[in-house]
């Protein structure tokens, strides 16, 4: 804890917000008779006119002394009102990343995040909230606002769905403003309750659990028959369903595609015939390495997902925005841009998927297979996007003199996960053949460590979005450093005022636990897979996992940059140069490993 944070008193407030309608019962564009509203989905007249574009913002925190003042009605869409002091708990279980996907027992996504809020329940009288409270039965003119029921009552009444409403939790100090205060932001996943009691527990999720849901496919299943027989050369395909199925995009692809049978057919667009009857255009038959064939009448079909050409994380970006319910906001595209084009600039995805396949397995096949890792920052309120290299700016140092408190840290070794050999198997054949048969992949690639001195342990990783060896051999290279030594986890906890060590970050650590053959302290490199509030304002655990990339790694670099000697100290952090048979730069610094 900082010098400025003595004496100061934590306090979390935790904040519902729920989407409201932003027009007026009864008034233009809204058509709505009788009861007026509440503005909320549950209680609409006219779900044509509903607008969503309002919010209002709940806030609840424990039952102290003193006056806490967060409301703000400046904006009558978007009132955002004091915290009621029916807080009773907060719980929180951390996220944890699976850098390269290769920890057994965890989501190739790593482990989601998910916050669990307790709460009581209390009279409520609509005095905020409430756009019509003057209409309702009871009201009088200077007398207080009837009780109309308990409040969590009234808003499971009211609120019948969850989509689109969020939880945050503020950890600060009595005296600062919410602003200034650390928030952490989960999707509402579940209420449960009121009880008999009146306690009320509301459930969180981090925004990556939404691609997890079973309804999150790619491609989704198509609501599409075939009309009519078509032979083996026919060009004139007409097609009965749902016109989205044909419209959307699945994927980034020149052409878009579907599958009769085992056959992809290829089109650029198509026209309406009425009674959703459609004929297409631009027709490729047997496409993408495909044959041929007669199909009959009523045939189902199916659209297929396609990306040609296209960055991987760009494949995640299109696959979460536009296949999941994962708000775009989520989604720091310029961060994604600027780390793939740094550090993955020349890997590129051409794959093709002819069933419908959950959203999840493909995001950790495409995290593996690009050679980065993602996870949700919960304080950031994004979802981050890292490759598998080498941290780009010194490390913070922690140590058990100054950040690490006594009797914390504790250390653990998995030799389950050590990795001698790492066998890529790709370029796949059959589109519509097994993921998994190594007989169905034209090519593989083999990196073994060299200097194993223990047992073999291989790994075989089959990649249908991997197409050439330059990837492949990135791939088992990457996966293999990171993973050539037996991994170690360190569990620690540190102080408030070294929070900046979050989910994510490189650290350098030196403490007892570890220590070389002279039992000196040993300093070693760590990454944070997860980190938890043990107390809010006051400390925090940190669970790390070795990092194998130390030393000077090198990084691709424009055409027309400097020689070594002519080059900046920025560019020489950030770049890369051959080195003489000593493995020595010019300067007589260490030379430059391959990542």
């Amino acid at each position: 804890m900082s010098a400025t944070d003595i004496g100061r008193k934590p306090l979390t407030i935790v904040e519902l917000e729920q989407p409201r309608c932003a027009e007026r019962f009864g008034v233009s564009p809204c058509t709505a008779t009788g009861t007026s509203c509440y503005n909320t989905p549950g209680t609409c007249g006219d779900l044509p006119n509903l607008n969503l574009t309002g919010s209002c913002k709940w806030r609840f925190m424990d039952d102290r002394e003193g006056v806490f003042d967060f409301a703000d009605f400046s904006d009558a869409d978007n009132p955002e009102f004091n915290p009621v002091p029916i807080l009773k708990s907060v719980s929180t279980s951390e996220n944890e990343i699976n850098a390269g996907s290769n920890l057994d027992g965890r989501d190739a996504l790593g482990v989601t995040a998910k916050a669990t809020i307790s709460l009581s329940d209390f009279p409520f009288n609509d005095a905020y909230g409430d756009f019509y409270v003057a209409s309702r039965a009871g009201y009088v003119s200077g007398k207080p606002y009837p009780i109309r029921g308990n409040f969590w009552s009234l808003w499971t009444a009211r609120n019948l769905l969850f989509k689109d409403m969020y939880l945050r939790i503020y950890d600060g100090y009595e005296g600062e403003a919410l602003g200034d205060m650390r928030q952490r932001l989960y999707v509402l996943d579940k209420v449960n309750g009121p009880n008999a009691d009146g306690s009320t527990t509301l459930t969180g999720l981090d925004p990556l659990r939404l691609a997890g849901d079973k309804k999150a496919e790619f491609p989704r299943t198509s609501a599409l028959d075939l009309f009519g027989d078509i032979d083996a050369t026919s060009t004139t395909v007409k097609i009965f369903g749902a016109e989205a199925d044909l419209s959307d995009a699945f994927g980034i692809s020149a052409l878009k595609y579907l599958v009769i049978g085992q056959e992809i057919i290829g089109y650029s667009g198509y026209s309406a015939d009425g009674d959703g009857i459609f004929t297409l255009a631009g027709v490729v038959r047997g496409a993408l390495n495909t044959v041929a064939a007669e199909h009959d009448d009523q045939d189902k079909v199916q659209r297929a997902g396609r990306y040609e050409n296209t960055a991987f994380w760009l494949v995640l970006e299109d696959l979460f925005k536009n296949h999941t319910e994962i708000p775009d906001a989520f989604i720091p595209i310029a961060d994604w841009n600027t780390e793939g084009n740094t550090y993955l600039p020349t890997y590129t995805a051409t794959h093709t998927l002819v069933k419908p396949t959950p959203v999840k397995q493909l995001a950790g096949e495409i995290a593996q297979q690009g050679l980065f890792y993602i996870w949700w920052s919960e304080y950031d309120q994004e979802i981050k996007m890292l490759a598998v290299r080498a941290p780009d700016t010194t490390p913070q140092v922690l140590t058990d003199d100054l950040n690490i408190m006594r009797g914390s840290a504790i250390l653990t070794r998995d030799p389950s996960v050590r990795l001698t050999q790492v066998a890529v198997y790709y370029d796949q054949i059959d589109l519509f053949g097994g993921a998994t048969d190594n007989k169905n992949f034209r090519n593989r690639f083999t990196a073994v460590d060299g200097e194993n001195l223990g047992e073999t342990r291989a790994v075989s990783i089959y990649a249908p979005w991997v197409r050439n060896r330059t990837q492949a051999v990135q791939l088992a290279v990457r996966l293999l450093i990171r993973y050539r030594a037996v991994p170690k986890f360190l569990q620690i906890a540190i102080d408030a005022k070294d929070r900046t060590a979050t989910i994510g970050s490189v650290v350098d650590i030196e403490t007892q636990a570890i220590v070389d053959t002279e039992g000196n302290i040993n300093r070693e490199r760590w990454q944070v897979i997860s980190a938890k509030e043990i107390k809010a304002g006051h400390s925090y655990l940190l669970n790390c996992q070795t990092y194998e990339f130390v030393g000077r790694f090198g990084r691709y670099m424009a055409d027309g940059s400097p020689l070594y000697a002519a080059a900046t100290d920025a560019e020489k952090l950030t770049g890369s140069w051959y080195a003489a048979d000593t493995g020595l730069l010019s300067d007589g610094s260490e030379g430059y490993k391959y990542q």
